[in-house]
């Protein structure tokens, strides 16, 4: 899962290298957050989610509405979709919940200089 794809489709593909990507959830309808997704979207076939508040003013038709409180699931983690609005109308923020046995570990969110960013654990 993918949140945002800004820009630089290339370098947010290469980055995906050997990983199965299904999903890119959107959390506002910006210029910054949507520079790649119908490429993305095309080369990865997969599916995009948004607040349906931003869906009219994004680069491609979301499948995905995403409303607040839901709860999406992806092996190990969960999110939980917080509807946040003021920067858009649709804007949305995920709450990240890792589900392995009762145990917590640290994570730290890499954050290359394009602004794409990958969660990993800390060792």
């Amino acid at each position: 899962m993918l949140v945002d794809a800004p820009a630089e489709a290339v370098e947010i593909l290469r980055q995906l290298k050997r990983t199965n990507a299904r999903y890119i959830f959107i959390s506002d309808s910006h210029t910054d957050h949507v520079g790649a997704p119908s490429e993305l979207k095309s080369t990865l076939r997969i599916r995009v989610g948004t607040h349906r508040l931003d869906a009219d003013d994004l680069p491609l038709r979301p499948e995905i509405f995403l409303g607040d409180g839901e709860r999406v699931s992806f092996g190990n983690i969960s999110l939980r979709v917080l509807h946040t609005p003021g920067h858009t109308p649709g804007s949305l923020c995920f709450y990240c919940f890792f589900m392995v046995d009762i145990h917590c570990f640290p994570i730290e969110l890499e954050a290359p200089a394009n602004g794409c960013g990958f969660l990993r654990p800390l060792k």
